[in-house]
């Protein structure tokens, strides 16, 4: 049973680390769309404010779909974790995020991050970094089961 709590509560952190990255994203697309509007408007004629409808409808039917998803992690899961358990599982879903983001990186710019590691540090760090975090994962997920 602990092993459905901790993978319940991963994906719910993941989840809400997604939708709080493309909420921030869509309300800073949706502001500059209103000052751009807001320019043209002031320079050139307030007609240019009528752009503003399909965005403000997209705005919407994105919050209708953040909130039904908000409401679909909280039935994944909802109980309370403690200090302990969110730093944990914080800590878990970082070194995944940073696999999954050096996964997505070209080769040419790991070079270029292995000569900087190199020209700084003597050592290539990011390298060593990535191969303990991998190695450590299976680690700290029977760490995990043990604290939920």
């Amino acid at each position: 049973m602990s092993t459905l709590t901790v993978a319940r509560a991963l994906t719910a952190l993941i989840a809400r680390r997604v939708i709080h990255i493309a909420t921030i994203i869509t309300i800073a697309v949706f502001v500059i769309i209103v000052i751009l509007c807001g320019v043209l408007a002031y320079f050139f004629s307030a007609w240019w404010w009528l752009l503003l409808i399909p965005f403000v409808g997209w705005l919407v039917v994105f919050l209708l779909i953040r909130m039904i998803l908000v409401l679909m992690i909280k039935q994944i899961h909802s109980e309370r974790m403690s200090k302990v358990q969110r730093k944990a599982l914080n800590s878990f879903i970082d070194k995944l995020w940073g696999l999954l983001e050096a996964r997505a990186t070209p080769i040419p710019i790991i070079v270029l991050i292995c000569i900087k590691d190199i020209l700084f540090y003597r050592d290539i760090t990011t390298i060593k970094k990535f191969i303990q975090d991998s190695a450590s994962l299976k680690r700290d997920y029977l760490e995990l089961e043990k604290l939920f």
